[in-house]
């Protein structure tokens, strides 16, 4: 039998056994480490957020989307009840299902899955936010403005503050210390 959130919680409103109701799940006990990679990539997706030219994430929003993954993936037979993830999280908690696998049924692979998560969220934003894409991003931009603006110079140096005006306080410090570097 295949259960919706919604369904799983109202059968544990009727006070069936929270024991009883987990032994009808299809839980997998291994996820292959291809699949599973795939699967926190996309969940990773979900929740990065790109600010200018770096990428960032909420706290709260990894922590459910880490936790719905989780039971989404290791439960074949549980589906979203909702398309909202903080709706469907609420759920698994209130039900007591989510402490209930994590704790009793699968702690093991619980903390491989939180580990493989924070490996690939790591990887992702390193990938993303060192200091070597952020500079060839904004030296990007600033041959794309100023071939177009090489013959305005006021505007191309416009151009200039407002690329760097995006850029986050340590990231324009060291890009300043690199070009001052490069100049000397």
């Amino acid at each position: 039998m295949n259960y919706t959130l919604k369904e799983l919680k109202q059968s544990i409103d009727k006070k069936i056994k929270l024991e009883v109701l987990v032994k009808n799940l299809e839980i997998r006990t291994y996820i292959p480490i291809q699949e599973m990679k795939q699967e926190i990539e996309k969940l990773i997706d979900e929740i990065l957020i790109k600010q200018g030219r770096m990428y960032t994430y909420n706290s709260i929003d990894k922590f459910v989307t880490l936790m719905n993954g989780f039971m989404y993936l290791y439960i074949e037979n549980l589906y979203h009840s909702e398309n909202d993830k903080y709706t469907d999280y609420d759920i698994l908690a209130e039900t007591g299902l989510l402490d209930y696998i994590v704790q009793n049924l699968m702690p093991k692979q619980y903390e491989e899955f939180c580990t493989f998560f924070d490996l690939v969220l790591d990887e992702k934003i390193q990938m993303n936010n060192n200091f070597e894409v952020v500079l060839a991003k904004v030296i990007d931009e600033i041959g794309e403005k100023g071939i177009s603006l090489l013959s305005q110079t006021d505007d191309f140096i416009e151009a200039i503050k407002d690329i760097v005006n995006d850029i986050d306080q340590e990231t324009l410090t060291t890009l300043l210390a690199s070009i001052s570097g490069i100049l000397k």
